[in-house]
């Protein structure tokens, strides 16, 4: 009979549990007890990403001269034989684009886009958004991969925050490898733009990042015509799209989950978030805190996760206090003064100093 009231009253907890959301097996995160009382905080269930898991892949790409090939067929030749997975497959065409191919920032300013035929943007090596989408269906295509433009609204370069949008404003890609979609986008592989003088001016950098991109995360910056390109089970509109206020991706490559921050939005339990930086290192916080605004004296614990030598420790109003490390998993708790609090991490021997993971605003 006392089994019996266990096994009840465990379901009963199961149940009241399912029904307020705190069990979801969709999600890719943890509540912990403590975390059941306070909302903002958070573990992620965190694996951690093989950062170079594709550098003999970019090398080979970075080394393929742009010029050389009059043929999308005869560069994805070339291409193909430093690749051999699908997976790999999508990643040298993208690294190729991504690094090759240069943002038309004059034709951009002057809505004359010229020929953004692949052919012509291979010979040219300069195109607009459509034309790196374009290039790159055509080189996965070649490389015997399916893939596909797709064109939408995004929030880059020239997106105001609460616009409406009349009309799509930017293209990317998706790419099925071993029978999954994955999303990409070599445009903003390739570079990012700043407004100078009223125009587009755009830098150089490769950035990794916009490969195979998680969905969720894809979805704050980018919004497909078609619902079926989110590749979500539950697709967002356009005017939820467009009320999203989220604009720190950081906080997902910290390890973040970008499903949580969605079911967030949607229920209107959207927080003013902590800024977050881009990990220099592999890197990522495992239990950290989603409101910015901290309570003075209260306590706060966090958890880092990395795999090479540095010290992580907090820095409030310019005092130190370190984490302590176990294995791989650095554990700081910290009850703040007023004022401006951040965690930093260092690799050790660094002499460029600690930069900032996270920073908050304690009252």
């Amino acid at each position: 009979m006392k089994r019996l009231k266990t096994l009840i009253f465990l379901a009963a907890i199961i149940y009241a549990a399912n029904y307020f959301g705190l069990i979801d097996k969709g999600l890719d995160y943890i509540l912990g007890p403590e975390e059941m009382d306070d909302p903002t905080t958070i573990t992620p269930n965190v694996e951690f990403p093989e950062r170079n898991q594709f550098q003999a892949i970019d090398d080979y790409a970075f080394q393929v001269p742009k010029n050389k090939y009059e043929s999308v067929a005869d560069l994805a030749d070339y291409l193909s034989q430093g690749a051999s997975t699908e997976l790999e497959k999508a990643r040298i065409a993208f690294s190729w684009i991504a690094n090759n191919i240069k943002y038309d920032d004059d034709g951009f300013n002057s809505e004359d886009y010229g020929d953004l035929s692949p052919e012509n943007v291979l010979k040219t090596n300069v195109a607009v958004c459509s034309g790196f989408s374009t290039l790159y269906e055509e080189l996965c295509k070649e490389l015997g991969l399916e893939a596909k433009s797709i064109s939408g609204y995004s929030k880059g370069y020239s997106y105001t925050r609460g616009e409406v949008f009349d009309e799509t404003t930017h293209a990317w890609n998706a790419v099925k490898v071993d029978g999954k979609w994955k999303l990409l986008d070599p445009t903003w592989g390739s570079s990012s733009a700043q407004n100078v003088n009223g125009k587009a001016v755009s830098t150089s950098k490769f950035k990794p990042y916009w490969f195979d991109t998680d969905p969720y995360e894809f979805l704050f910056k980018h919004l497909p015509e078609d619902s079926e390109d989110q590749f979500i089970p539950d697709p967002l509109s356009k005017e939820e799209y467009e009320q999203i206020d989220f604009k720190d991706i950081n906080l997902f490559q910290l390890g973040v989950s970008a499903k949580k921050i969605l079911r967030m939005v949607r229920e209107d339990n959207l927080l003013e978030f902590p800024k977050a930086w881009k990990p220099k290192y592999n890197i990522q916080v495992t239990k950290l805190y989603l409101d910015k605004n901290l309570d003075s004296y209260e306590d706060y614990t966090f958890k880092v996760v990395c795999d090479e030598n540095v010290r992580i420790a907090f820095i409030n109003n310019g005092k130190w206090t370190d984490f302590q490390k176990e294995g791989n998993t650095y554990t700081g708790t910290i009850n703040p003064n007023e004022g401006d609090l951040s965690v930093s991490a260092q690799l050790i021997g660094d002499e460029k100093g600690a930069y900032p993971l996270l920073k908050y605003n304690v009252q």
